[in-house]
């Protein structure tokens, strides 16, 4: 009986070594091989943050830099590019890199493009965006900082909803700038369009504005009627030739005013072709709204007309609004 138990419990302690024992593989001289490093085509020791990769005749596993993967097809790639991610080894650590066209130029980055790139769509940031030289074929949105330290060409929209810096930036076509009626400009290197009265408006030293249109005036008083003409406002009508603009310029608004009760007959042109009349008094009086004839080339003449009225006024004061032409 005691034979039939020694039997039994060998039987089991040899079946526990054979469970237990790792199954071997040959090596090239047919001996059993039990480890990874004990292979043949195989590296012959372990080497800290490296890839394991077929080595250039395809024969054998060998050990490479992660970043040089891209020197190949890369982990994803196009027939011209590659797009190649590895461990991230900055400040960022547990995270991944992704690398475009080659190997990362610094250890702390998360993407990065090198040489020239292009996109064909939106490029939508919501932290910091920094480029040297950017080119975008569509709209570039920005929704955190675009910084463009080079020369940038944008032949789509550009649109930042934080804050766009560059030392150099050309629009193919316009470039839009913050509009609105009563926008806020309040610090140094803002600007916007107001749309309440068309007025640019900047911030310097303080806040300013650029307008559109621009008022010329001048005064004609009964002494000087009389002394040139040799007649007074309320006998004959005399022509006042005022000024020849250097850039072609539209009146857009006549007011006239007399001094004490007179009243002057008043109209303003070219010599040829003039405004409507406007019956000027001590209450000051605008033309209705219509300037008819009140386009002028550059360096035409801009003369009035003033006299015949009811009363011999001691001063008549004339202002006209102007804008320049655009181009």
């Amino acid at each position: 009986m005691n034979k039939i138990k020694y039997s039994l419990a060998l039987i089991l302690i040899v079946g526990i070594c054979v469970a237990t024992t790792p199954r071997s593989v040959l090596g090239s001289a047919g001996e059993a091989v039990v480890s990874f490093l004990g292979l043949s085509d195989t590296p012959s020791s372990y080497t800290a943050s490296k890839c394991l990769a077929v080595n250039a005749g395809g024969t054998a596993l060998e050990y490479v830099d992660c970043s040089s993967v891209s020197s190949a097809a890369g982990l994803w790639a196009s027939s011209t590019d590659d797009l190649v991610a590895y461990p991230k080894n900055g400040s960022g650590g547990g995270q991944y890199a992704i690398v475009v066209g080659g190997t990362a130029t610094t250890s702390d980055v998360q993407f990065e493009v090198v040489g020239e790139s292009k996109f064909s769509d939106n490029i939508t940031a919501y932290g910091t965006f920094t480029g040297y030289a950017v080119t975008a074929t569509s709209s570039l949105i920005s929704q955190g900082t675009l910084a463009v330290t080079g020369t940038s060409a944008f032949t789509g929209n550009v649109t930042s909803l934080g804050t766009l810096t560059g030392q150099n930036l050309v629009a193919t076509s316009s470039l839009d700038i913050p509009s609105g009626a009563a926008p806020t400009v309040d610090a140094e290197g803002e600007i916007a369009i107001d749309t309440t009265s068309d007025q640019f408006a900047y911030y310097g030293g303080a806040k300013r504005v650029v307008v559109y249109d621009f008022d010329k005036s001048f005064v004609v008083g009964s002494s000087t009627q009389d002394f040139l003409t040799g007649s007074s406002f309320d006998t004959a009508t005399s022509t006042w030739d005022l000024w020849h603009p250097k850039r072609a310029v539209t009146l857009t608004d006549l007011y006239c005013i007399t001094t004490a009760t007179g009243t002057a007959y008043l109209i303003c042109g070219d010599g040829t072709d003039f405004t409507e009349s406007i019956i000027c008094d001590n209450d000051g009086q605008e033309d209705d709204g219509s300037i008819a004839n009140g386009t002028f080339n550059a360096r035409e003449k801009f003369q009035c007309q003033i006299g015949t009225s009811n009363n011999d006024p001691n001063e008549v004061t004339v202002t006209g609004t102007f804008i320049i032409t655009a181009d």
